[in-house]
């Protein structure tokens, strides 16, 4: 089973060393990482989106996730 989540950060800065955290315990699950976020070029939104594409059964990663941030999930095979 493959599984995309989608999880919504809205304070980047301050979220990224819990996030990143998470992430590396999860890390072997973890096919492609996407962050998408609004900025110019100079001026970054404090706000962004993370697609993971993960494999296996993503339920602890996304229990520990859903702890700190809103997480969208879509399985397929």
């Amino acid at each position: 089973m493959n599984t995309i989540l989608a999880i919504k950060l809205t304070e980047r800065n301050n979220d990224s060393v819990k996030f990143q955290k998470i992430l590396t315990e999860h890390g072997c699950q973890i096919r492609t990482r996407i962050g998408l976020h609004s900025g110019t070029g100079e001026v970054c939104t404090p706000a962004g989106i993370i697609l993971l594409d993960v494999t296996g059964d993503p339920a602890a990663l996304t229990d520990k996730l859903k702890q700190f941030w809103d997480v969208k999930s879509i399985e397929f095979n």
